[in-house]
């Protein structure tokens, strides 16, 4: 075959695709991949959706292309987007769910932004969750481990918490770490209280730089538990994790220059920190700040 044969071949065998590719011009005559593709083409002239790209993806959705059921998902998960519909995304992410990991994801988050931390429906996200995980999602680990740690009394199950921390601690997911550090910190859910164990979390968790980790293994360090103590390993760590964002490090820091423990004293800059701590709501730093005024 020659040169221009082949040429001639190819544009024959793209035919359906330029002539789907000319939106106004042409009936799809009910054929999933030509909607899609009209839509596709459209968007890539626009750099936006419209109600015209939005209709042919619906048209595609519904005679059952995978890809349009999903893209129209997360169109209408968008709370920026005009398009914003919780119903029909759920409704198109869950046509998707059980073949896309990366839809029973965005599925999870769907429904739990949908309704809050009380009334979220905790079964429903979990099943999603247990489904992104299989296509190795570290998004889905990380949101898996914490669902049942942070949620709610009437919905927090530690013993969840545990479970999912443990399997998403394989996967070096640092906020799963912090979570068994401080299962095991506390004795709570189904560990008893293990200040070594506590440690070893909190510092897999502290590698990469999780702040509230990096906050705890200072208090470890401060009072010798699960490690030998260190006031001046444990003032960096608490310096480390406040300069990382965590404002539970101020009372800690402020302690630590009223006292001169791992630092040297300096009592204005312990009232500079309780002050910062009183701000953010810790009444802790109230009864300092009254002692350092007596």
């Amino acid at each position: 075959m020659n040169f221009l044969s082949k040429i001639i071949l190819i544009t024959f065998l793209n035919l359906p695709l330029i002539a789907c590719a000319q939106t106004k011009k042409v009936n799809c005559s009910e054929n999933a991949q030509c909607y899609y593709q009209i839509a596709q083409e459209e968007y890539r002239i626009k750099k936006k959706y419209d109600a015209e790209i939005i209709q042919s993806l619906e048209k595609s959705a519904k005679l059952g292309l995978d890809a349009a059921q999903y893209k129209l998902g997360l169109i209408y998960s968008d709370r920026t987007s005009n398009f914003y519909d919780y119903q029909n995304s759920k409704f198109w992410l869950s046509k998707q769910n059980e073949k896309n990991y990366n839809a029973a994801y965005f599925l999870a988050q769907l429904i739990y932004e949908r309704g809050n931390l009380i009334s979220a429906d905790y079964d429903e996200i979990e099943k999603n969750l247990l489904i992104a995980i299989k296509g190795n999602n570290l998004d889905a680990f990380r949101d898996l481990s914490m669902l049942y740690f942070y949620a709610p009394e009437k919905h927090k199950n530690l013993d969840k918490a545990y479970k999912y921390s443990l399997l998403a601690s394989e996967k070096n997911i640092p906020e799963a770490q912090y979570i068994l550090g401080t299962l095991y910190d506390f004795g709570k859910g189904p560990v008893k209280k293990n200040y070594k164990q506590a440690f070893y979390w909190y510092s897999l968790s502290s590698i990469k730089k999780n702040a509230p980790a990096l906050n705890n293994l200072g208090v470890l360090y401060a009072k010798g538990q699960g490690v030998e103590q260190d006031e001046e390993k444990a003032f960096k760590y608490f310096e480390e994790s406040y300069n990382l964002g965590n404002s539970d490090a101020l009372i800690n820091l402020g302690e630590a220059y009223l006292k001169g423990v791992g630092v040297k004293q300096n009592v204005s800059l312990a009232k500079k920190y309780f002050n910062k701590a009183l701000k953010n709501g810790d009444l802790k730093a109230k009864a300092y700040l009254s002692r350092i005024e007596d």
